[in-house]
């Protein structure tokens, strides 16, 4: 069975350079991308791929942030209501497949992996959630349908909506947001831009996997919409799928304990950005999957606990801390972000290097109830 891929995603703005990025180039080839964010990306060709299937092709690649394998989701061309798809487990250094599971579910295209290690991709006109420890998907049925397409590209935004990009012929696509929890659609952008895949680096950046003769990878700016190609990427010869490597526990943190059911289906994620370094003191929090104009603020001590409140479960242990001063509100994303003065804590104390802190976000749930996010330990260096 494949193994869990449950993992708090860490990175720093911009994307720190050890991420590395990996694509499923033409025909089937793997390539490993250093540097790919600078002036002078290096490219490296590792393996060729063997479909499962002769009627197989690529749909998705992510890098599993627990393991560092290669996860390939691949399909039929020919959208029978009979065929399967499969998502193979690749060791990215030798291109050994180390486990395969045939899902039956026709067509599956795209491939994203939220922080919390949710795998999504899609079928038709339905977003589809794939459990790999349990090998059981679920389906929910999309609120309106895309643009017909084989090729659909997925990426998670700084919010958890996924963007989705459907690739109908050279020259036709489209561009829309959908809520992963519950299949809401809003079509963003009409394009001709011809992109087969999508990959965030959660920073307001979008790496965009194109064809067409001379084309490579771009790079999206989604604040201004500016354009770049990432140079020497036409090497590649059509970017089928890409993934980012992000390294776990980039900042010197980890997760301590998990959230949570709450009102949107889903448990609140907590993920960090920039450095647990005090002489930078720049530590921002994330907090995703909340429900919708919810307030919360955050809590902070230097122990773990488990105690149930209301409809979560609190982590930080005694004495605890809060930052009541600062109320957030999830807005319509169900999304917060703050950062962390690390030398005005509530807790107060000296913050020397090797100080462990717990942290956690509290919000206010549906109805008279609260909940509680995933909780993080962070050591200050």
């Amino acid at each position: 069975m494949i193994a869990s891929l449950l993992a708090l995603s860490l990175a720093s703005p911009p994307l720190p350079q050890d991420a590395d990025l990996y694509i499923i180039g033409r025909p089937s080839r793997i390539w490993h991308v250093t540097d790919w964010n600078g002036s002078n990306p290096v490219y490296e060709f590792l393996f060729d791929l063997t479909p499962p299937g002769f009627d197989q092709i690529w749909r998705g690649l992510e890098v599993d942030r627990q393991t560092g394998d290669l996860l390939v989701l691949s399909s039929a061309l020919d959208l029978e209501p009979q065929s399967q798809s499969y998502l193979q487990r690749i060791d990215k250094t030798t291109g050994a497949t180390l486990e395969s599971w045939v899902i039956p579910v026709p067509g599956l295209s795209g491939l994203e992996q939220r922080s919390d290690g949710a795998l999504f991709s899609l079928s038709g006109n339905t977003i589809v959630r794939l459990d790999v420890d349990a090998q059981t998907t679920t389906s929910t049925p999309l609120s309106m349908p895309l643009t017909e397409s084989n090729f659909y590209g997925l990426a998670m935004d700084e919010t958890g909506v996924l963007m989705v990009q459907a690739f109908a012929s050279l020259g036709s696509d489209a561009r829309y947001s959908v809520h992963p929890g519950d299949g809401t659609v809003t079509a963003e952008s009409t394009e001709s831009r011809s992109i087969l895949s999508l990959e965030s680096d959660g920073q307001g950046q979008t790496l965009l996997g194109t064809v067409g003769f001379g084309r490579g990878v771009e790079l999206e700016d989604r604040a201004t919409g500016a354009i770049t190609m990432m140079p020497g990427s036409i090497v590649v010869d059509r970017s089928y799928a890409l993934a980012l490597d992000q390294p776990v526990d980039g900042v010197g943190a980890h997760p301590v304990c998990s959230s949570q059911i709450n009102s949107t289906g889903e448990g609140a994620t907590l993920e960090l950005t920039g450095t647990t370094d005090l002489t930078a003191n720049e530590l921002e929090f994330y907090s995703r999957l909340l429900p919708t104009s919810s307030f919360g603020y955050f809590l902070t001590g230097p122990n773990l606990g488990f105690q149930a409140v209301g409809s979560g479960l609190l982590c930080v242990g005694a004495p605890q801390s809060r930052y009541s001063n600062f109320v957030l509100d999830s807005g319509s994303n169900g999304f917060v972000r703050f950062q962390i003065d690390a030398f005005n804590i509530p807790s107060g104390g000296a913050v020397m290097p090797g100080r462990t802190d717990i942290f956690q976000y509290w919000f206010r749930d549906l109805g008279s109830t609260s909940n509680f996010s995933e909780a993080v330990a962070v050591t200050w260096q």
